[in-house]
C-alpha cells in the first residue's frame, strides 16, 4: 500500500526554507529521511557523516548537525519511495539499543544548542520523552533513561505527557505489557485476514 508520508510543514506549503527544528518538534514526524535528503559532498564530509556506533538515530544526528549550521530548503513533493515492508524483528524502532547505540544517549555535543536554541529543545526535549519512554519503563534502562529525562524542561511538555511519567512505575509497565500484547494480536488477525 502506498501513502504519501506525512512531512511535518505547513498545508499548502511547496518549497522554501524550513526550520528543522521547529518543524519536527510541531509535528514529531521527521521532515526528511536518507533518500529524500541532496546535499554537496563537502557539507557531509563537514558534518563528520552519520556517527559511527549509532544503531537508532543516526540520520537524525546528521540531520539535526546540518540544520543547526545550514539553512535547510523543502521541496513538499513525494518524489521518492520508502519501502517498510522489513519484519519487524529486523527494525531497529521498537527494539531497545544500548544507551551508545541511541541517539538521545549521543547529543551532549549540542549541549551548547540546547541552552541557546529555543527550537532544538523543544525538539529534543520532546524526543526524549517520546522515546526514552520503553527505557524508563524497562529494567535494565530504567536509570539511564531516567538521568536523560532530568534534562527535559517539563513546563514546555504537554500536560498528557508529564502526567504520564507521574504514573507508579509498576502500573505504566503493566500498561505498556498489555498495548504490546494488544498490538500484536491486532497485527496477526490482521494477517490472517488480508
Amino acid at each position: 500500500k502506498t501513502r504519501v508520508a506525512v512531512a511535518g510543514v505547513e498545508n499548502g506549503f511547496e518549497k522554501g526554507y524550513i526550520d528543522y527544528c521547529k518543524v519536527y518538534a510541531k509535528t514529531m514526524y521527521m521532515p526528511f529521511c536518507t533518500n529524500t535528503v541532496c546535499m554537496p559532498r563537502s557539507v557531509f564530509d563537514e558534518m563528520g557523516g552519520f556517527p559511527k556506533g549509532v544503531h537508532l538515530g543516526e540520520d537524525f544526528l546528521l540531520w539535526i548537525r546540518v540544520a543547526l549550521h545550514y539553512k535547510v530548503a523543502y521541496l513538499n513533493k513525494p518524489l521518492a519511495y520508502y519501502n517498510q515492508d522489513v519484519d519487524a524483528v529486523n527494525r531497529s524502532v521498537g527494539r531497545l539499543h544500548k544507551p551508545e547505540e541511541h541517539l538521545l544517549w549521543n547529543v551532549g555535543f549540542l549541549s551548547d544548542q540546547e541552552a541557546d536554541n529555543p527550537d532544538y529543545k523543544q525538539l529534543i526535549d520532546n524526543l526524549r520523552t517520546y522515546g526514552l519512554f520503553p527505557y524508563y519503563l524497562s529494567k535494565a534502562y530504567h536509570q539511564a533513561a531516567a538521568d536523560e529525562l532530568e534534562k527535559v524542561d517539563w513546563e514546555r511538555q504537554p500536560k498528557s505527557i508529564r502526567r504520564q511519567y507521574r504514573r507508579p512505575l509498576a502500573w505504566l509497565r503493566m500498561q505498556y505489557r498489555l498495548k504490546k500484547v494488544g498490538s500484536a494480536v491486532r497485527q496477526k488477525l490482521n494477517g490472517r485476514y488480508k
